[in-house]
């Protein structure tokens, strides 16, 4: 069992808030993206928009935020999603039996490997 790999990824401008950061697993090509959420806001006002989206209340802009990558991040970041499909492919290809049978779609518990706050979500491919 290979160790997952962790990537970070860092603004030009600086600021750590604009930091965003790939778990990525060799075994099984998962790729995991863990993006910093902006607190800018006291609780109250956080409070006040969270019971205003609990309402129904949508913003046409939405809650975003940018990070601007380097030339050289942005190619290692290309490089990263390359090695995540090939490595994807190839564990697909070695669990995946010829056959026109129906799918199941299952959600494992996540294991000691799988970074913290996310649940794997197994989607078999049958390809035939």
């Amino acid at each position: 069992m290979t160790p997952i790999e962790r990537h970070h990824f860092d603004c030009e401008c600086g600021s750590d808030e604009h930091t965003f950061k790939f778990a990525y697993d060799p075994d099984d090509g998962d790729l995991y993206l863990s993006v910093y959420l902006d607190q800018y806001r006291t609780f109250f006002q956080r409070l006040g928009t969270a019971i205003k989206y609990a309402f129904g209340y949508t913003s046409k802009w939405g809650h975003w935020d940018t990070t601007i990558l380097s030339r050289d991040d942005a190619v290692r970041l290309a490089s990263l999603c390359q090695r995540s499909v090939v490595a994807r492919d190839a564990y697909v290809a070695s669990h995946t039996q010829a056959s026109t049978a129906s799918v199941d779609v299952a959600v494992e518990k996540p294991d000691a490997e799988t970074p913290r706050g996310f649940n794997r979500i197994v989607i078999p491919e049958v390809r035939g």
